[in-house]
């Protein structure tokens, strides 16, 4: 596919994935998929393309980088906590820690590899 062609191509799936995002949250992405007549496997594909891209092109220019924000949250000691929230809290033992300045962040072993690699080049522009 040359430039031009990919170009449009791009610029067709950029709409259909932005309207997807958009959709009712009471539908899926498959049914809102189907109901569009938008092929499944093509969408899933275009919209990696399109994050790639965008990573691409935070790792290339600083000021677009995602940044990291101190949330802090407080959970009522009277609110019930599922046994799925503790079970979950129990599997998910950091392995790891890196620490810069004044921060911490805590890695499990189920962290994907790109999720790892995007932290650490925050990190480094940080």
């Amino acid at each position: 596919m040359d430039k031009n062609s990919y170009k449009v191509r791009r610029e067709q799936w950029l709409r259909i994935v932005t309207e997807c995002n958009n959709r009712d949250q009471s539908i899926s992405k498959i049914q809102w998929c189907q109901i569009n007549g938008v092929n499944i496997k093509s969408f899933y594909y275009w919209q990696h393309q399109l994050r790639n891209e965008l990573l691409i092109l935070g790792a290339a220019s600083a000021t677009q980088m995602p940044a990291f924000v101190d949330i802090t949250s407080q959970v009522s000691r009277s609110a019930p906590i599922s046994e799925e929230a503790v079970s979950a809290e129990r599997t998910l033992v950091p392995e790891l820690m890196i620490q810069s300045g004044d921060f911490r962040v805590y890695v499990s072993g189920a962290v994907r590899e790109q999720t790892l690699d995007t932290v650490m080049k925050v990190l480094r522009h940080a």
